[in-house]
Formats: C-alpha cells, sequence, structure tokens
C-alpha cells in the first residue's frame, strides 16, 4: 500500500516536472529577439530579513525603449549581482512583448528549475516506492 502511494506521487511530480519544463522552454525560445541593454540601476529588494538585488535595463525594442527589471534577483547570501551602472550587456526579448526579456547567463528560468527538482523527487519517490514494495 505504501509502496502504490510513492509510485502515485512519483507520477503525479513527474508529469509536474514535464509540463514545467517545456514551459519553461517554450518561454525562453519566445525571447528570440537580441539588444543591447544599458544597466541603468541595481534595485534592491526586501522580503523577510533579506535582501536582494537585480540590474534594471534600458533597451530600444522595435522603435520603443523599454525599461525593466531582470527576472532573477541575487542575494547577499549568494552571488551578487555581475553588473554596475553603466554596464553594456547583451538581452534576448520576446519580439511581441518586450517587457519579458532574458540576460543570458544571468537569468535564471524558475519554471525549468522547479521542473528539474519535480523530476528528481519523482526518481526518488519512484526508487523509495520500489524499496517499500520489495521490503
Amino acid at each position: 500500500m505504501i509502496s502504490a502511494m510513492f509510485l502515485a506521487v512519483a507520477l503525479i511530480s513527474a508529469a509536474a516536472g514535464v509540463i514545467l519544463v517545456a514551459s519553461g522552454l517554450r518561454d525562453s525560445r519566445k525571447c528570440s529577439a537580441p539588444a543591447v541593454a544599458r544597466v541603468v540601476e541595481i534595485r534592491k529588494s526586501s522580503v523577510i530579513n533579506d535582501e536582494s538585488y537585480a540590474p534594471v535595463i534600458e533597451f530600444s525594442a522595435g522603435g520603443r525603449r523599454v525599461r525593466a527589471k531582470a527576472q532573477t534577483e541575487k542575494g547577499t547570501a549568494r552571488r551578487r549581482v555581475p553588473y554596475k551602472e553603466g554596464d553594456y550587456i547583451k538581452v534576448r526579448y520576446n519580439p511581441g512583448n518586450p517587457e519579458i526579456f532574458i540576460v543570458p547567463g544571468y537569468d535564471v528560468n524558475i519554471k525549468t528549475v522547479l521542473g528539474a527538482g519535480s523530476l528528481t523527487a519523482a526518481a526518488v519517490l519512484s526508487a523509495a516506492g520500489v524499496i517499500f514494495h520489495l521490503a
């Protein structure tokens, strides 16, 4: 009975992982237009005793100026933002919605990370289910 529960949760976790990874990859592919952006600010945000930082960038897309914060924030406990105000960096943006962009080598696609975690959990739960079944 316990092994069946482990395997059922593993199956749900695997399905969620596949959906999240596929969605993350689809989002990344939509950001297909290249641009050179200027870092105009390093924005600090605080969430419950933790500070994090993200670059705010500005670039031109389709004749209009876009100014937005990068998706990924880096905290003081982890690696800090590797850019400073005035730096020029390469970005890839969604031509249909330029406010959605990726800073290659900096931004982390959270859907892909969560999907990979779900797939790992599915593997662990499957192994536990098999072990309980054999015991």
